[in-house]
């Protein structure tokens, strides 16, 4: 998968850093909507306020946060932050992720998507507008996963253009917004019980 626009393809130790900590994951999810502060985000998750301002640091050292503002609050300064660039995976890099960071990264996002889908559906939001959620299984051969692997990247890639086109609609401060949230998996998955595989080899890598 090619790299696009300000997204990073994961090729060193600065950006396995930048995921090997859940916090960290949860700092820049929530920078991918905006600005924020350590303090807002101390007392979303009720965390001390230095612990999250530590990650904060750590990751504008790594280069995927910077400084955007600074406000005087309560006789201290606060600082408010931006993401500066993605976390993207290239399918070779994502190989040589070692499998414990893999499976921490993993499960915090599906955790995020559970959150996401929970609120939509708490508040009502998700029946506010035309949504989609949909969930398919068939068989597929060694040509259908390739052929699906490039579907599912150029819909991420049309994705990230849409939302970059919004940000830059959005600088106008008389347009309104609408916060989304756009998940697309495809994996595979172990056979059910008697279900025949048709026992593809196993991938060249």
């Amino acid at each position: 998968m090619k790299s696009k626009g300000n997204i990073k393809p994961l090729i060193d130790q600065k950006l396995i850093s930048a995921i090997s900590h859940p916090l960290r994951v949860h700092i820049l999810d929530t920078l991918d909507e905006g600005t924020a502060s350590p303090s807002d985000l101390a007392r979303e998750v009720g965390v001390d306020v230095n612990y999250v301002a530590y990650h904060f640091k750590e990751l504008e050292k790594l280069g995927f946060v910077e400084l955007v503002d600074t406000q005087q609050r309560r006789g201290a300064v606060e600082h408010y932050y931006r993401a500066k660039a993605k976390v993207f995976f290239e399918d070779h890099a994502w190989e040589r992720v070692p499998l414990p960071l893999k499976r921490g990264f993993v499960t915090h996002l599906l955790q995020l998507i559970a959150t996401d889908l929970r609120e939509a559906l708490e508040t009502g939001s998700f029946q506010a507008r035309e949504s989609h959620l949909s969930r398919t299984r068939f068989l597929v051969d060694e040509k259908g996963w390739d052929d699906l692997s490039t579907v599912l990247r150029d819909t991420l890639e049309q994705v990230l253009t849409i939302q970059a086109e919004c940000a830059e609609r959005l600088k106008s401060a008389d347009r309104g917004s609408v916060p989304v949230a756009v998940s697309i998996a495809g994996f595979e998955i172990p056979p059910r019980g008697g279900q025949s595989t048709g026992e593809l080899p196993p991938r060249d890598n």
